[in-house]
């Protein structure tokens, strides 16, 4: 009776629609996620996250017949806005925790040989694969986090022209041709910030003007042309304003308690206004915001969990944070 309910003509057929259905992406749920942990960048949640959608959506109909990866896009803006912390929410979300990062920080790669340490050691040399290659190898739905990759060498950069334009890069030490079809590349960049945010503005309504003056911008800033021609979108963030700023120093504030393993109930609005107000904060400031929030609460946060509060308020008095339990009556 069962094969009666079963349409078998068409089985194997439904059976990759239900999967292709599976693996599609939500966008929409995908950049509410982004936009409630990364502070001041709806936006760019919006557009990489749709950009996402339907490039996963071209690979699943060419039927694995893609030879480029699912993106390489350029995340470009002031320093300390988002940009690494976006990629990292990005790779916990996308896959449904099975994705991963694999963040490589470009500023170690500035002289031509570092690249053995990203597609290993050739044979015949003391060394084993490399950490791009072997990453890959092991999950081929890494999203690669190239941090500040301009400040890589040349010969490092040629690397990843193959990776992106041949999908696929071959181990120097196993000779191995490792796809990177499935992977999403990001990278970021500091720099001509200003200029890029400026160009965001004045030319919003003229798309196509706008992506020629961030290329020509970005060429004038160490990207060489090779590199530019290979990137599907550069994706603009933009300095917090005094209020993206108070919700990312609440978060960093709760961040910081969870490692003392202690819960924060209240937090006093006048202390995170005198913090975000300081004018060494303001626009590009949120690790120098997180860092002065560390050293003002850190020793409080350890004294009131080793004093054996699980919850506490943070005051604020004379210009100064005061932590107390929560769990118990405060101290009059």
């Amino acid at each position: 009776m069962a094969d009666d309910l079963v349409d078998w003509e068409n089985y194997d057929a439904l059976a990759a629609e239900a999967e292709r259905a599976k693996q599609s992406l939500d966008d929409k749920a995908l950049a509410a996620i982004l936009k409630k942990k990364v502070i001041g960048q709806d936006k760019v949640a919006d557009q990489i996250t749709k950009q996402l959608k339907r490039r996963i959506a071209q690979a699943q109909l060419s039927k694995g017949k893609v030879e480029k990866p699912l993106g390489v896009f350029c995340l470009a803006g002031p320093p300390g806005t988002g940009k690494t912390y976006f990629s990292k929410v990005l790779a916990e979300n996308m896959y449904e925790g099975k994705g991963k990062l694999l963040h490589l920080d470009m500023t170690q790669y500035a002289q031509g040989h570092s690249k053995t340490s990203l597609i290993g050691s050739p044979q015949g040399y003391v060394g084993g694969s490399g950490s791009l290659t072997g990453g890959l190898e092991a999950n081929p739905k890494y999203i690669v986090l190239l941090d500040e990759f301009e400040k890589a060498h040349a010969e490092v950069h040629k690397i990843f022209l193959t990776a992106w334009n041949d999908g696929f890069i071959t181990d120097a030490h196993s000779g191995k041709k490792v796809s990177t079809t499935q992977a999403l590349f990001m990278l970021t960049t500091n720099a001509a910030w200003e200029q890029l945010l400026e160009i965001e503005k004045s030319m919003k309504d003229d798309p196509a003007q706008r992506n020629r003056a961030v290329v020509e911008t970005l060429k004038q800033n160490g990207f060489a042309p090779e590199v530019l021609s290979r990137i599907d979108h550069t994706f603009v963030f933009e300095p917090l304003d005094s209020r993206g700023l108070a919700r990312v120093a609440a978060l960093e504030i709760q961040g910081l308690a969870k490692r003392f393993s202690v819960k924060v109930v209240k937090i006093d609005p006048k202390y995170i206004f005198d913090m975000v107000s300081q004018e060494r904060f303001q626009g590009i400031g949120i690790r120098d915001l997180a860092r002065a929030l560390e050293e003002q609460l850190s020793d409080p946060l350890l004294e009131a969990k080793q004093g054996g509060s699980d919850s506490v308020r943070i005051g604020y008095e004379d210009g100064i944070p005061v932590v107390e339990g929560a769990d118990e009556p405060p101290v009059t």
